[in-house]
């Protein structure tokens, strides 16, 4: 492995990336068979190898290398660049560590619908540290399944509705809001021993654990991907530091809004931006008109309005019981 402005990077010679967990030997290999390019905004993303059980992981490492924790009084000594640098870096490997912390969390409670975390650690590239932990990897994710595939029919989209409504209230249940909730974000896995077929939420790279002082968030910061933003999280990004009043709180009711989202994207492979009507919601089934109340009252602007996530629940096993789920 080697490191550079932008994080952790393979080597050219595949038998200098490996890594050591627990006196086991993993090597590691690019996501892709044509590119060597890492995804991940804030993180570095490669296969994993277990050669004693012969199986492939996802690792995931922190861009930013583990700095030796100053004192307020060092802190004020940096020049302003370096201080800069340093605080940004502390807060991006501190919202890395809070992943791995929610991740052991739904580890613990056996949440069935979010990526399963395995092992955590430390890798020295070079002279810096890198935060990594080792998750499931999955097939797919929901992003390239919707829009290559032709024949699902609806009753299948109703259970990957519910399979990440369960994801995002299973989080909820501990107080921990996800805010980036996007197609890309929620992956495939099949059961090998029953091959059943299972959704689940991975990248906790932006949660919240619902304490206002633990925010790690920036004045002004966007929270989030475009295109499947809150309201409030546009709000925030764009209005924060005006003295406009407008509401910048990003939380549990964030969630349902990019669900609603995620929801219309898997029955019409688009994403729903504006005043939405019925005629919008291309389907021809019986149920259309429910459902598009059902994802119109998470879309709404107003977070009072908007859909509760036991609500949501309530809605969907309507729909589960209508169509066989």
């Amino acid at each position: 492995m080697r490191s550079g402005k932008s994080g952790v990077f393979l080597s050219n010679d595949p038998r200098k990336d490996i890594i050591e967990v627990k006196n086991k030997v993993y090597s590691i290999r690019s996501l892709s068979n044509t590119s060597s390019k890492s995804k991940g905004g804030n993180s570095s993303v490669f296969i994993v190898h277990d050669a004693d059980e012969n199986i492939d992981r996802v690792i995931k490492f922190s861009k930013y290398p583990r700095l030796p924790l100053l004192t307020p009084k060092e802190i004020r000594g940096l020049n302003t660049y370096d201080r800069t640098n340093y605080q940004f870096n502390r807060k991006r490997n501190a919202r890395f560590d809070q992943e791995v912390e929610a991740l052991k969390i739904a580890k613990a409670e056996s949440f069935p619908n979010i990526v399963e975390f395995y092992n955590e650690g430390e890798l020295k590239v070079g002279s810096n540290n890198f935060p990594y932990f080792i998750m499931e990897k999955a097939e797919t994710d929901l992003k390239e399944f919707i829009l290559s595939t032709t024949d699902l029919d609806s009753q299948s989209r109703i259970g990957i509705c519910i399979d990440i409504m369960r994801a995002v209230k299973q989080l909820h249940g501990k107080t921990i809001f996800h805010r980036d909730i996007k197609p890309d974000n929620i992956l495939l896995f099949t059961t090998n021993n029953t091959g059943i077929k299972r959704w689940k939420i991975s990248d906790l790279g932006l949660i919240h654990n619902g304490k206002r002082e633990d925010v790690l968030d920036e004045v002004g910061e966007k929270i989030g991907p475009y295109g499947w933003l809150s309201p409030e999280a546009m709000n925030k990004h764009l209005t924060e530091k005006t003295d406009l009043l407008h509401d910048c709180i990003i939380d549990e009711f964030s969630d349902v809004f990019q669900l609603g989202k995620v929801f219309w994207f898997i029955f019409q492979g688009n994403v729903p931006i504006g005043q939405i009507n019925l005629e919008d919601f291309h389907l021809d089934f019986n149920e259309k008109v429910y459902l598009f109340r059902v994802i119109k009252g998470m879309l709404e602007y107003n977070k009072a309005r908007r859909t509760k996530i036991s609500q949501l629940e309530e809605e969907l096993d309507l729909l589960a019981h209508e169509f066989g789920v």
